[in-house]
Formats: C-alpha cells, sequence, structure tokens
C-alpha cells in the first residue's frame, strides 16, 4: 500500500501548496496515474459559483453549464461513497471507456469536488474502491483546512481594508474637524493637537504645544489643576468650561470633552479630548443679560400700565355687578315706592271708616263685619304694611352696601378696615353672581381693624368670590354648590379663607395661576389680570400673601394673610 500512502503526500502537498484551481488538475493526474487508470476526470464548482471539470493530462479545465455539471455527476448525487458503471465518457471526450468508478472527493462552499476513474482491462475491485474513498477522506480534510485559511485570509483582508479605511477617515477627522482635538500622555502633556487647536490657540507649528500641559495655555493654572484631577478620578469630562489664553494674551471662552484610555492595571496611557470655543454664545449670553435689565425695566413700565388697566377692570366689575343688582333692586323700588305710599295711607282711611262705623253700632256693619272677619283682615293688613316697611329697610341697605364698597374703592390712603364688614360687603355686590349657583357659609370670628387699603382688599375678596362662583356654575350642576367663607386672627395676621367645592384646578394652570394676562375663560369673558391684580394688592401693596390649594375635582381654598401691622401702623392707631 505504499503507493496509497505516497498519492496521499502529493495530494496534502497539492492542495496545501496551491489554492488555484490549477490543484485540481494536478491532483486528477496524480489520481489517474496512482490507481493506473486509462481515463481521469474531477467535477468541481468554485467559490465563484462556476462549473468546470479537469481531464487527466489536459492543461487547462473546462467550464460546464450547470445543467451539463448536474448531469455528469448525478449518479453521485443519488447517493454517497464509491459508484460503479459501465460505459460513459466525460464531456468533451471522444471514447468512451468500459470500466467506470466515481466518489465525492470533497465539499467546499455550494459545490465540491467529485472523481472519476474509467479503464478497458478490468472492472474495478471492491478493494479498489475502498482506496479511492479512504483517498478522497484525506483530500476532504486537506481542502477544508485550505478553504479555512483561505476564508481567514480574506476576512483577515477585510478587516485590514476597514482598519485602514477607519484610519484614514480618523485622520481626515483629526485634522479638518473645526474643533480643536488633543491628545497628552499620563502626566498632561501635549502629544498631538490638530490644526484647528493650533488656529485656536494662535498658533501654526505644534511644536510649540507638544509637550506642554493646559496649564501653560491658561490664565488661571489652578482651574487646569482641577480639570486634571477630576478627570484622572471619574475618567472622563463632558462640557467643561475653561478659558484658555492664546498667542496674544486673549482670552478664548471654551467648553472641553475629554476621557482617559487606561491599561489593565487602570494606570492611565493617554487622554484624548476636544475643545470647542464658545465665545459665540457666552457673547450672547451677555447680550440676553442686557436684555434681561432692559426687561426689568420694561416691566416697571408695564407695571404703571397694569395699574391704570386695574383701574378699569376694578369699574368694569363693580359695573357689571352693579347692572345686576340694579336689575334686583329697580324692579320692587318701582312699584314699592308709588304702593306702598298710597297703601298706608288707604289703610289709615279705611281703618278711620270701619273704627266710625263700629262705634255707632251700625246692625248691618256689624253683621258683614263678623261674617268677614274684618278685624283679622285689618290686623293683616297692618303685618303686611310692616313687611312693606322692612322690605323697604332691606332694600336700603343693600343700596348703602353698594355705595359704601363703592366709595371705599376710591379711597387710595390707609384707613382702618374691618375685614368681616369687608367681607359683608363685598358679598352684597357679589351675590348676584353666587345666589343662583351656591350658598354661602360664613364662619367669621372677631378680628381688630387694621390699616389698610380697604377697597382693594374689597377688590381681591370680590375677585376670589366671583371665580368661585364661576368655577361652580360652569358645572352646570342640577344642585347649589357651597362657598365657605372663614375669617380668623393668626397671632399677627388677619387670616381669610375662602373655599369652593367646584371643579378644582388643573396642575398646569395653578402654575400660572398669578400670571398676568393669562385666564381659561372664554374670549371676552376675562382679561386674565384678576388673580394677578389680587396678588399684587396682597403680597405687594398689603405685606401678605396669598396661596392656593387644589387638586381637579375636589374645589378649591384661596387663603390670604394680611399683617394687622402695615408701614408701622398698628391696630391700636
Amino acid at each position: 500500500m505504499s503507493w496509497r500512502f505516497e498519492l496521499t503526500f502529493d495530494l496534502f502537498r497539492i492542495y496545501l501548496r496551491d489554492n488555484s484551481e490549477k490543484a485540481n488538475i494536478s491532483s486528477i493526474d496524480a489520481i489517474t496515474r496512482a490507481f493506473q487508470a486509462d481515463s481521469g476526470a474531477l467535477f468541481y464548482a468554485t467559490s465563484e459559483g462556476q462549473f468546470r471539470f479537469c481531464l487527466a493530462g489536459a492543461a487547462f479545465p473546462i467550464t460546464l453549464s450547470s445543467s451539463q455539471w448536474l448531469l455528469s455527476i448525478s449518479r453521485q448525487l443519488k447517493k454517497d461513497g464509491i459508484d460503479t458503471f459501465m460505459n460513459w465518457s466525460p464531456p468533451g471526450f471522444d471514447s468512451t471507456v468500459r470500466y467506470w468508478m466515481s466518489t465525492p472527493l470533497y465539499a467546499s462552499g455550494s459545490g465540491g469536488g467529485f472523481v472519476f476513474l474509467g479503464r478497458n482491462s478490468a472492472s474495478w475491485t471492491g478493494e479498489e474502491g475502498a482506496s479511492l474513498e479512504a483517498i478522497a477522506g484525506v483530500v476532504s480534510e486537506i481542502v477544508d483546512v485550505r478553504d479555512m485559511q483561505k476564508a481567514e485570509m480574506k476576512t483577515r483582508k477585510k478587516v485590514e481594508e476597514k482598519l485602514a479605511l477607519t484610519e484614514r477617515r480618523m485622520g481626515r477627522f483629526f485634522e479638518h474637524s473645526r474643533d480643536m482635538i488633543y491628545t497628552t500622555d499620563a502626566l498632561g502633556c501635549f502629544t498631538s493637537i490638530n490644526k484647528a487647536g493650533l488656529e485656536l490657540l494662535g498658533l501654526s507649528d505644534d511644536r510649540d504645544v507638544l509637550g506642554k500641559t493646559f496649564a501653560d495655555f491658561s490664565p488661571s493654572p489652578d482651574v487646569h489643576d482641577w480639570y486634571f484631577q477630576r478627570i484622572a478620578q471619574y475618567g472622563y469630562v463632558d462640557d467643561f468650561e475653561i478659558v484658555l489664553k492664546n498667542k496674544d494674551g486673549m482670552h478664548v471662552f471654551c467648553s472641553e470633552t475629554a476621557h482617559v484610555l487606561k491599561d489593565d492595571e487602570g494606570q492611565i496611557l493617554e487622554i484624548q479630548g476636544s475643545v470647542k470655543d464658545i465665545s459665540d454664545r457666552i457673547e450672547h449670553q451677555q447680550e440676553l443679560w442686557k436684555m434681561n435689565m432692559e426687561l426689568v425695566q420694561t416691566n416697571s413700565e408695564l407695571q404703571q400700565t397694569r395699574d391704570i388697566i386695574y383701574k378699569q377692570e376694578k369699574l368694569a366689575a363693580i359695573g357689571q355687578l352693579a347692572a345686576g343688582i340694579a336689575h334686583e333692586i329697580n324692579n320692587p323700588l318701582g312699584f314699592l315706592r308709588s304702593n306702598h305710599s298710597m297703601l298706608s295711607s288707604y289703610t289709615k282711611t279705611l281703618q278711620t271708616v270701619c273704627s266710625t262705623l263700629h262705634a255707632k253700632g251700625d246692625p248691618f256693619f256689624v253683621d258683614l263685619s263678623r261674617q268677614n272677619d274684618l278685624p283679622y283682615v285689618m290686623e293683616e293688613i297692618e303685618h303686611m304694611i310692616a313687611e312693606n316697611d322692612d322690605g323697604f329697610n332691606r332694600i336700603v341697605k343693600i343700596v348703602s352696601n353698594l355705595l359704601s364698597f363703592s366709595r371705599s374703592g376710591q379711597a387710595s390712603d390707609l384707613e382702618l378696615y374691618n375685614v368681616v364688614s369687608g367681607m359683608e360687603n363685598t358679598l352684597v355686590v357679589a351675590w348676584n353672581e353666587i345666589k343662583y349657583v351656591a350658598e354661602v357659609q360664613r364662619d367669621f370670628s372677631d378680628v381688630p381693624p387694621f390699616y389698610a387699603h380697604g377697597g382693594e382688599i374689597n377688590q381681591v375678596f370680590l375677585n376670589m368670590l366671583v371665580n368661585a362662583a364661576q368655577a361652580i356654575g360652569g358645572q352646570k350642576r342640577s344642585e347649589k354648590g357651597l362657598i365657605t367663607i372663614a375669617i380668623r386672627q393668626e397671632g399677627d395676621v388677619a387670616v381669610i379663607r375662602i373655599t369652593d367645592d367646584g371643579p378644582g384646578i388643573l396642575p398646569e394652570v395653578k402654575a400660572r395661576l398669578f400670571d398676568p394676562f393669562f385666564t381659561t375663560k372664554e374670549p371676552g369673558k376675562g382679561t386674565g389680570l384678576g388673580l394677578s391684580i389680587s396678588y399684587d394688592i396682597v403680597v405687594n401693596k398689603h405685606q401678605g400673601t396669598i396661596t392656593v390649594d387644589s387638586q381637579p375635582g375636589s374645589g378649591s381654598t384661596f387663603t390670604i394673610t394680611i399683617p394687622l401691622v402695615l408701614h408701622g401702623l398698628s391696630t391700636l392707631e
């Protein structure tokens, strides 16, 4: 069997030394010689998907169509191992060979190699078939190793090409970046810097930078020392603002981002970073600061304008409510004034006539009086007149409170103010807005009078009460809501809490509740100044506080605190 060993060695040498198709030509020649065959053919598919076969003794392979190739190896596609058959001629072969045997030689990619041996002298023996199958097993392993090496070399080449491309891209990025890109060693000394970095520092040669540290280009070296400690501790810095000094001594405001590279033991090998010139942004911020100062001045002017609007808002609110009150008052007032006077006069006349007739004892009158219970009727008439008198008094009180409210609103000087009376007067004014949608529950305690702008405090109460009524009214309930007003003295302040069981306030609305011109009402229903003005009156003019506690669906509570001592004046003065 020495010939099998020699053939195996030859094939091993052929396939490992040659990755081209020539290896298949040399291999079929060697196999044909070793088996003393008259003809030999090797069918194979290339890695590019081409179908070829080599004849023993030929100088080059022949290309076949896929159908020709498959037809030729069809016997081997049906079963594994050795196959024997008779009277066959390979493609392009002139004569027919009598005895053939074939077997898969190797598998590679989507195809493989198939060896065919033919002779005319005698049929192939089982021992010869076993020898060919053994040789094929060796070749298959050799080709597998070769293909793996070939694939590795191809992969390595692709990786090397990608690395080279990445290196070129990084090189272009480094050189053409508009931001300064640099590297330093573990001590912070520059080891590289790009063109943009040199321009930022006002330099043209990197030799003026390499070997130096940021401290050499910083007006405050201590700041950079702190930066270096930070990056050494955490391994990176993001958007670290620094100031660099260029060649001309001018300061450049910058933002630095950097990270460190460490070895397996955690020691710093290199620092890589970039620096962006943010001088324009800093200049823009300075412009914004200047604009903010101008806005402060504009806001002061707006405050004066708002005071004028406040007066207009107040007059508009009183006018709106006064119209409703006037409607309620004028109807009864017209006929009460005329009828009450006449009724009183007629009643007195009637009483005189009845008394005279009763005194004369006229039988007809006495009998008629008894039948109609005239004494009771006369007594009831007196009660009705008395009730009319009470109605007049109530109307006079409403008008008096309205006039009191209006007169106090005109006063701008500090005056002794009774918060309970002020709330009662305001309720009268606001009642036309409240009475159809809510009940009012009072919880008042005595609070000593204190100096305040009474009319303006009443305006705050009016805004709160009207807002509460409108919030409840907007729910379109079948029953009335509830507004609770509590007034207390807590320490040296008067505390007023106005609570409604309305829909509550959304968080995003609550955050802007006191902003000027912010309103949730539909256009034409509000200017958005009511609560803003209320805040100004309580906080700025009376040194108090105004807060709101509300959750959606749980109603709202506005709490107002007003000091009992204002501008050095006490309640006892």
